[in-house]
Parts: C-alpha cells; structure tokens; sequence
C-alpha cells in the first residue's frame, strides 16, 4: 500500500468513512481510492488534507470546547452528570450553571450543589493544558430537549442541549408478559375499492380498519406515508419522498374532504368534469398511472380549497381556527414545505413532472433567497392551497388513528419510516448542508442482489445532525409517531452505518459511513416514550456484529421473515427457535410474494434485467428455490398443518395460511400478514436494482376490499385466529 493511501484511509477513519467491511459472506471488502475521496468530498471534507493538519484541529475541537454540542443523560436517575473541558487555572466549582428546561423553566446551579467533580483526563494542546471533568449534579431532570448553559464570571463560555432520555424505547401493554399481537400490513397505494380514484385513500383505510377490529386485531400497518408531490408524480416511490416529515397528499378522497369542509356541490361538479368516470377507468388498469390521478386530483381538491377559502378562511369558521392553529404550530417547517411544493407547481409548466430543485432557476435553489421570499409574498394562495392539502391529511389521519382504537385495535396505527428522501425534494432543498449531495445510500452486494443496490436518495451528514443536536431527526420521528402507536424503521442499521455509493458509479463501489448510535438511539427512545410508540427495527441484510444486541438492549423489536429463517443455505428453522422480541412476517415489499416466491417469478424477472453475475448462479439459485418450497412444506407438514394439494409446483390457500399459523404459534410477539399477499398478487411491490423497467410502487391488487372481506382466504386467517 502507498503512502498516500494509507494516509487517504486514516483521514477517511477520522471522519467516520470505513476502509473495509465484511459482507453477507464474511469476506472482507476494501474501499478502493476514488471510492474513498468521493465519499469523504460528498461529506463535505477534503481529502488531500494533511493527516498531522486534520489530528489538530479535530483535537482543538475536542479540547478546546467546554462543552459538545449535545450532551445526554439518563432520565431515571435522580443525579445527573456531564463532561467539562475547562483549560489550567479554571475547574468546575468556579463555573455557574443555568438549565433551560423544554418546559420553559429554569434551574440554576451554583458550585455547593455539585455532588462531585474529577479530572479524569488531561492534554497540552498548543501549550495550553485543559482538563477534561465528570461534574455530577444533584437534580433529577424531566426527560425532554433541555439547554444548559455554562458561565464563568456572568459571562457565557458555552451552551449546549442536554437530552434526558429512557433507558429504552417504549413497550406497549398488550405486548407485556406472555401476550402477543398479530395485525395486517398493506401498501396503501395499491389498495382496490369501488370508490378510490385509482390509489388507496385514508376511506378505504378506514374500511380495512372495520375489518380488522372485528377480527381481533391488534395494528393496521401501513407503507410510508410520507409526502409525495403532486408536482413530480413520477418521484413516486414512498421511500424516496419528497419529505418524510409531511404526507402524502394522494391519499386524500375528495369526497370525504368535501363532506368535512361542507362542499354540497362538490359530487355534482366532479360528476359534471367526468372525475368519477375516470377514477373507474383507473381502478381497472393493473398498474397505477400517478401522473394522471395526480392532474384529476389536483384540479378537485383546487375546487374545494377555493370553497375553504370562500367559506371558512373569509368568514373565520371553526374549521379556519382549526386550519391557522395547524399552521401556527408547524410554522417555519411547514412553510419551507408549501413553499417548495408551490414552486414546484409553478415550474412545472407543460411538464408532465416539475424539475428536481437543482434543475431550477438559480434564484429559485436557496430557500433563503430573495426570489424564494418573493415568491412565497406574492403567491399566498398557491402556499396556501399547499398547506391546506397537509391539514387535509393530518386531519385525516388524526380521525383514522382515533377510529383505529374505537375498533379494538390495541395498537392502532403501525406506520413506517423511510430511510431517506428525494435528492430533489423537499427536505433536501430546505437544508442542503445538511446532505452528502454527492453520494445516494444503497446496500452492498448480498444474496438476493447480487450487484448491490442503489437507493437514489442522499443521506445525511453524522457530524451536522450531531452539531444540530438532532433536531432534524427529533422533527421527523414526533412525525410519524404522532398518530401511530408503532412505527417500522426501515433499515433500522441507519442509526449505526449506512452505505454509500458514490454518484456515477455501480453500486457494488461503495462503503459505509458511521452514525453515533447510543446517541440515535437515546433520541429515538425518547421520542418513542414521549408518544407512546412501539419501535421496530427492520433488521435485514447485512447486519453489523452486535447491533441486534443494542437492539434488544433499547427494546427495539427485530424483523424475520419467514423465507430467511433458515440453516444457512439448508433446512427452516423450528418454531420454537424463533426470538421472542420480534415481528415475523412472510415477505416484505421488497421481496416476491408467496404465490410469487412458488412460482419463481422473483428469479424470471432477475433473469429478464440481467441481475445475475453468470448463468451459474441463476442455475444455482433456480435449484435453492426448489429445495426451499420443498424445506417449506416438509416444515409445516412437520408442525402438523394442513396444506391442501400444496405441493412444490403448487401453492394453496391452505398452505399460506399455514404459513401464518407456524409463525404465530413461534414465541414471536407479533404477526403481520400482508395484504397484497392475503389478496393473492403473484407480483413484488418493488424489484431493487431496476429503477424504470419494472412497476415498482405501482402495481394494484385486483381483489378489491369488499370482496376480501368476504374472501376464503380471509374466513381461513380468521379462524385459525379464533375469530368467526
């Protein structure tokens, strides 16, 4: 190795760039060269800086700051504690301390009410020598985002956050002791009824929900349901949103909307402008055409904001106090979004979709430009109509969370976290900085795709969301626990590492970079406890040494799929080896289907997009399938279920019911049977690795809700379940 790359590789450590990793094989990978100084430039660092010139000035900014920028301590104790940099001649007995509590009070702390104070670390930096201290105090904090500030002679040295955290995420009481819970998950857009325009709406949610509770269950999960943007419909993968802190406007029914808001006329006008025919059309075509439901939606819900307007906003109803104290509450962030989203109507001129941010005019890409404010003053009804689409949707996921629990459903809403959004979206606009612009996540080579994969979306900077105190996170997690009694984390591993592809290149050249995941995870717990919110961890792939013991530790619930439950390449593993603090599940939106898994068309499609590294492997993976169905079957026939006239080349109802009755009769702790699968698609939500020949997001079962509710297959889950 030259000298100049293995000081590359030691510039690449300090800033949190890994050099080499194991993969799903345990074979060790190296991050090459160009892999390495993409990914430290898209992180905002150089790496042709000297590494002697980089040890300094990150030990000047460890030494020379009293305090970090975010400091935690536990919530329980009735002490807490904090480190102190103070440079020779300064200690801490001599410093006056005032907290700032979340709650707006404040406490003050002089030198007789520290319980202890011990140099436990010293350093010459540039012939200054500072003392690093364990200061204790003697108070018991309310858990929250505090700020304490540090003054010496009345004036201020530092400040920092203080969070006051649980020692873990919180557990709801029906999954206490020996009690279990099983539930749906649906990929909302793909939902089919006989009065959706073409996307599953918060009604049709609503119908799922009276099904469930009957039922007996616990959650209705759904897929993100972050903001998508009317602007740019063919962005519209829910895991690349536009926001992940704000909805998905699609999901609104105009209908419902027109009845809350009091718009009589409403039916007649859509009935007049052949909105219902359309919508008809839409529902019978399989794969879901955005782009138009989004013109036909757009253009009905602009009729009834000209009604909110006319009628509420001008007269100062009821429903315009409600509408102003939502915006009031979600200000700036709120504004940045109907900003952005309004902009992006206005550009979209002719365009079947608007331009990602970058490819605006150059005014138009800083949120904080003169033009951007320009636009904001003389377009208020264009932000206005912005706004009103995310009370729309708050609104209405506030009323589907609430009928959610008045149908029995012990844990209501299960929703789920993106890991990313939209490079070109809004998020990413309104703080830029805060994005490594220059690499997108993705995974690395592994059984299933074996190329690796490319996510598309840009992650965000460790040391920006550390210098931010995470409030960024803090902002998106309140979010999307605000109605759900559990939230989903989609590769839960982001909050110890994520991988990175450099843009331009394939994704197998890529490495990971570090997060602080203590401090993540004292965050997510927090905000868990704060709203009474389950976590689960999806936990699939390449999962690092240790990290399902930090798991298990903060009483994040894991993820396990049924498929993956296995000897290595060999037989499925017992029942009851199955962990106890777990979801388990037949497939996942990236995965086939059962109907799909048995029919191989998981392996025709890699087949047809070339995701094979050689015919070798396609035939290797071909033989593993066959060996699987048949492992499947010999299992369950073992735990004594019957399977119908399953057989290797055929699947049965019988036998996917099976399939849910051996994993809720595991030690797991929660079910969750998929919908798209429980109403027979034979296709995968999405295929990764293939951004435009294949419908990913877009594909809609053809069982309708009204005929699954009567369905076989339903009355089977229900009563193995006990329901009837």
């Amino acid at each position: 190795m030259s000298s100049e790359l293995k000081g590359l590789k030691a510039v690449a450590r300090i800033h949190g760039v890994v050099t080499s990793y194991r993969g799903y094989d345990r074979q060790l990978r190296y991050a090459d060269e160009a892999t390495l100084r993409s990914i430290l430039l898209a992180l905002g660092n150089d790496p042709d800086e000297p590494l002697e010139a980089l040890r300094l000035r990150k030990t000047r900014e460890h030494w020379q700051h009293p305090l970090p920028p975010v400091c935690f301590c536990l919530g329980d104790s009735e002490r807490f504690a904090l480190w102190i940099t103070l440079p020779k001649g300064l200690v801490p007995e001599g410093m006056h301390y005032l907290l700032k509590c979340e709650s707006g009070s404040t406490q003050t702390f002089a030198h007789n009410e520290i319980v202890s104070s011990r140099c436990v670390r010293s350093k010459d930096v540039e012939g200054v020598k500072y003392n690093r201290y364990l200061v204790e105090f003697d108070s018991k904090l309310d858990l929250g985002y505090h700020r304490l500030t540090v003054e010496h002679e009345d004036v201020a040295l530092t400040s920092t956050t203080l969070i006051c955290h649980p020692a873990s995420c919180y557990l709801p009481e029906c999954l206490q002791g020996e009690r279990k819970v099983w539930g749906v998950s649906a990929q909302v857009y793909s939902i089919l009824s006989d009065g959706n325009w073409g996307v599953g709406d918060l009604s049709d949610l609503h119908t799922l929900v009276d099904s469930l509770g009957s039922a007996g269950a616990s959650f209705l999960g759904l897929s993100p349901m972050h903001a998508l943007s009317f602007s740019r419909p063919s962005a519209y993968s829910p895991y690349s949103p536009t926001s992940r802190v704000w909805l998905n406007p699609f999901f609104i029914n105009v209908t419902w909307l027109a009845e809350r808001i009091g718009c009589s006329d409403f039916v007649e006008f859509a009935r007049r402008k052949g909105y219902f025919d359309f919508a008809r059309a839409e529902r019978a075509n399989e794969i879901i055409d955005y782009s138009s439901i989004a013109e036909h939606k757009v253009a009905a819900l602009a009729y009834l904001f000209e009604h909110f307007e006319s009628q509420h906003l001008s007269k100062n109803t009821k429903l315009a106090e409600e509408f102003a104290a939502f915006v009031q509450s979600n200000a700036a962030s709120l504004q940045s979004f109907a900003v952005f989203e309004a902009l992006g109507q206005t550009l979209k001129s002719d365009l079947s979709d608007a331009p990602p941010w970058q490819d605006w005019p150059e005014q138009f890409r800083n949120p904080n430009s003169a033009a951007v404010k320009n636009f904001s003053s003389n377009n208020g009804h264009s932000v206005r109509f912005q706004l009103f689409l995310q009370w729309a949707m708050n609104k209405g996921l506030k009323a589907l969370s609430a009928h959610s629990n008045r149908c029995g459903l012990n844990i209501g809403l299960y929703f789920d976290l993106a890991v990313g959004a939209d490079p070109g979206g809004a998020d990413v606009w309104a703080n830029q900085s805060a994005y490594a612009l220059g690499a997108s996540v993705g995974a690395p080579p592994d059984a299933y795709n074996h190329l690796g994969q490319d996510w598309g979306f840009c992650p965000m900077k460790p040391e920006t969301l550390r210098g931010e105190a995470y409030e960024s996170m803090r902002e998106m997690l309140g979010a999307n626990m605000r109605f759900a009694g559990a939230l989903r984390i989609d590769h839960v591993m982001s909050l110890m590492r994520l991988y990175l592809v450099p843009k331009g290149s394939p994704p197998h050249l890529g490495t990971y970079i570090r997060y602080p995941l203590r401090e993540m995870l004292a965050v997510l717990a927090l905000e868990s406890v704060r709203h009474k919110c389950l976590v689960i961890g999806e936990d699939l792939g390449v999962v690092p040494d240790s990290f399902r013991d930090a798991m298990s530790r903060w009483n994040l619930f894991s993820y396990r799929v049924f498929l993956f439950m296995k000897y290595g390449q060999g037989d499925f593993i017992p029942q009851g080896e199955y962990p106890q603090r777990c979801i388990v599940t037949t497939t996942t939106h990236d995965l086939p289907t059962a109907w799909m898994f048995w029919n191989e068309g998981d392996l025709k499609l890699k087949r047809k997009f070339n995701l094979f590294l050689d015919p070798a492997q396609d035939a290797q993976l071909a033989e593993e399938r066959y060996h699987d169905r048949r492992g499947l079957l010999h299992t369950l026939r073992q735990s004594g279920y019957e399977l119908g006239q399953a057989d290797e080349a055929h699947l049965t109802q019988e036998a996917l019911v099976a399939m849910y009755r051996f994993l809720w009769e595991s030690p797991a702790k929660i079910l969750a049977m998929p919908f798209e699968e429980l109403a027979g698609l034979a296709q995968q939500s999405n295929l990764p690795g293939v951004p435009f020949d294949y419908p990913s997001w877009r594909v809609r079962t053809q069982l309708s809700l009204s005929a699954f509710e009567t369905s076989a297959i339903w009355s089977k889950v229900r009563a193995f379940l006990g329901c009837h």
